[in-house]
């Protein structure tokens, strides 16, 4: 019974961690997928040496052979779904750098109906805006950085991630969750 509840536990970790990419640097997100499709290929192993008939043959190889593999699925769900949230980020941001080199004072509201795209959930709002923030954050404001964002850049980028989460609104009214997120965006 333990191996089925092992096995669902860090089944749903990994789900959990590809869905929800909880850090704002790769290198984490892809090291918490590779450990964490690990951890499910060991308990998938485990619930197969407890509950298969027969004993599995050649333990050692299995081990050895799913293990680089399990490491590699995870790092390549993990790197479809940053690619995935990538797309969506640059489609805003192309965008909102059109609006500021058309006009330097141009409000988020005269992208928002060039912009034709229908969000799965309200997480998927909460990453692409969270991502474009983080850009925005970790090259503005980082003291060790000497690459500095020029205005019409980090105001693209301001556009871009407000333009995500009012469309976000939009598609789905009733999340309290996003209008919290909206409220402490502003």
């Amino acid at each position: 019974f333990l191996a089925v509840v092992m096995f669902l536990i860090t089944t749903f970790l990994y789900y959990d961690v590809v869905r929800n990419l909880p850090y704002y640097y790769r290198r984490i997100n892809y090291v918490r997928g590779g450990l964490y499709a690990v951890l499910a290929w060991f308990s998938l192993l485990n619930l197969l040496m407890v509950y298969h008939e027969r004993r599995v043959e050649n333990d050692a190889l299995i081990f050895y052979l799913g293990t680089p593999a399990a490491v590699a699925f995870g790092v390549g769900a993990m790197y479809g779904r940053i690619r995935r949230v990538e797309k969506i980020q640059t489609l805003f941001l192309a965008r909102a750098r059109e609006a500021i080199d058309a006009d330097e004072n141009a409000k988020v509201e005269s992208i928002l109906p060039d912009i034709d795209h229908e969000f799965w959930d309200p997480l998927e709002v909460e990453l692409v805006s969270r991502l474009i923030r983080a850009k925005l954050k970790y090259q503005t404001r980082r003291r060790s950085r000497k690459l500095r964002l020029d205005k019409r850049e980090e105001s693209s980028l301001d556009m871009a991630a407000q333009a995500a989460l009012l469309i976000g609104l939009e598609q789905f009214p009733e999340e309290t969750y996003l209008q919290i997120l909206y409220g402490n965006f502003l």
